[in-house]
């Protein structure tokens, strides 16, 4: 990591798919993600975006902690205090890098970004499917402090609407690199250890979606669900992470709105899905 260059390290969702659990303080071996990410980010000038207590982290260097205001406002507003607390420090760096700490696989992203020549405003890494992921990537500092002035109060607003008129390039990252810890299912295939009592176990968690199912079935009078879960809760995914996590629920409502209008078929669903999926790329 070239010296001095700045950071903003986003580390303060609420966790609330792993039961509440602080996403920084996952283990990774013998790491939390937060010391697994900022012992890639040594040498840099690094302000974390997170809850105060994240201050007393171990860490190869020194860094400073921050909190969006209000709390939970989202990731633009957690970028926005970011890029404020980098200005009112006086850190001078023609780029500034932004990372989500949920990445087990932070360091290979990290580096891809930096390998890459900077053109124009700046670089997000691009994920499996091709899509742009603006949450992780190196923008022109100038750039990107006058997309945070551009956007007025960015409480609630998504990432893409903070980036929305910067000239970007997508640079594609190892496979499966961008795949962050949302769900306890997550955490087990990144080999993440899981604070017991807190999180819901997988097959607990299939039971209860169920059972769920087949009740609320019932209640709107429908014969069957011709919903592909996995699809469906693959796309509330995409929508929290490309748009904002209220997007989620907005999302998956409208295409079953517009599966339903157009016969309700399990053809239907996934046509109103492929819909949606490539909306959410464009």
């Amino acid at each position: 990591m070239p010296r001095g260059r700045a950071t903003v390290l986003l580390a303060g969702g609420r966790g609330s798919r792993l039961g509440g659990t602080d996403k920084a303080a996952l283990r990774l071996g013998e790491v939390t993600l937060l010391e697994s990410a900022l012992t890639a980010l040594r040498g840099a000038r690094v302000v974390v975006v997170g809850p105060p207590h994240l201050a007393a982290t171990a860490a190869p260097m020194p860094f400073a902690v921050v909190r969006e205001d209000p709390v939970f406002a989202g990731p633009a507003a957690a970028i926005a205090a970011g890029v404020t607390a980098l200005t009112d420090s006086a850190v001078s760096s023609r780029d500034t890098l932004v990372l989500p700490v949920d990445l087990p696989r932070l360091p290979e992203v990290m580096r891809a970004l930096i390998d890459a020549p900077l053109t124009g405003d700046g670089l997000v890494a691009q994920d499996d499917e091709g899509r742009a992921v603006p949450i992780a990537g190196r923008y022109r500092t100038a750039a990107l402090r006058r997309a945070v002035v551009r956007l007025g109060d960015p409480a609630g607003r998504s990432v893409r609407d903070l980036v929305a008129g910067l000239a970007l390039t997508p640079v594609p990252v190892p496979a499966g690199a961008l795949l962050d810890v949302d769900t306890v299912a997550d955490a087990r295939r990144a080999g993440i250890a899981v604070p017991e009592g807190d999180p819901m176990a997988d097959d607990d968690l299939e039971r209860a979606l169920d059972d769920w199912e087949q009740r609320l079935v019932a209640a709107l009078g429908l014969d069957t669900s011709p919903a592909d879960r996995d699809a469906v809760l693959g796309l509330a995914g995409q929508a929290a992470h490309a748009v904002v996590r209220p997007a989620a629920p907005i999302t998956t409502f409208l295409v079953g709105l517009a599966a339903g209008r157009a016969g309700g078929s399990a053809d239907d669903v996934a046509d109103a899905i492929a819909k949606a999926k490539a909306a959410l790329k464009a």
